[in-house]
């Protein structure tokens, strides 16, 4: 917002702003090592190397990675 005028024979020349960014990112493909060896070794639930594996197997040693953010920035200047 941009305010300009006169005040007891001023010119005055003034800005303000707001602005706020809502972050939402979802990552898809990291590999957990840990979980991947896990997974490897498992005799209930293996990591067939090669061979078609279950989603849950595949979400367990590649699970979805999310965070969220919100950055805020307030503006004010005069001359």
């Amino acid at each position: 917002m941009d305010l300009n005028g006169k005040a007891a024979g001023f010119d005055i020349d003034a800005s303000v702003g707001y602005t706020e960014v809502d972050l939402d990112e979802e990552g898809l493909g990291s590999v957990n090592p840990v979980n991947l060896q896990t997974a490897l070794n498992s005799t209930t639930a293996p990591f067939l190397v090669g061979q078609p594996n279950s989603p849950a197997v595949l979400g367990f040693i590649a699970p979805a990675l999310t965070t969220t953010d919100t950055s805020k920035l307030d503006s004010y200047t005069s001359a």
